[in-house]
């Protein structure tokens, strides 16, 4: 049997073709050192965080789609929303509502519109009901009534 073994694997055994205890306890020794290595990994030193939104905006004052009700952000979400000042310096915004699930999904919208600073003109759009069909993407179309209106939060809930 040792015969058939390259000349580097045949001293590892003895005359009567058992294994060296040394040889053994070599091997056993390196690949306990390689795993540990290998388990070991990178280690980087901590760097400085950089805080992403400041804490002095609300959430509701920097994004622009809000979901009311908490389970829908799993079915429904914001394929990309589009906003721009019509010649009569109204601002126009479209959203594309998406749904994720394989269901007919019933939902409202609404826009609130607000002023360069953040603070609502007190220009709200009515709910809007929207059916989305199963796996499709719909567009919805808001405009404010004054021309005041810089900025907006369109509000997201299920239709009851």
């Amino acid at each position: 049997m040792v015969a058939f073994l390259p000349h580097s694997l045949r001293r590892a055994y003895d005359a009567q073709g058992r294994l060296r205890a040394r040889s053994v306890r070599v091997k056993l020794s390196s690949v306990i050192c390689f795993l540990g290595l290998a388990m070991t990994g990178c280690v980087s030193q901590p760097s400085e965080s950089v805080m992403l939104t400041s804490p002095k905006y609300s959430l509701e004052q920097t994004e622009k789609l809000q979901f009311l009700d908490p389970d829908l952000a799993d079915d429904i979400t914001s394929t990309g929303i589009q906003h721009s000042v019509l010649a009569d310096g109204r601002l126009q915004v479209v959203v594309n509502i998406r749904n994720r699930a394989n269901r007919r999904y019933p939902v409202q919208l609404s826009a609130i519109f607000r002023d360069n600073q953040g603070f609502a003109t007190g220009d709200e759009t009515p709910w809007q009901r929207v059916a989305i069909a199963e796996n499709s993407t719909e567009a919805v179309r808001f405009i404010s009534t004054q021309t005041t209106a810089k900025n907006f939060t369109v509000r997201v809930k299920a239709a009851r």
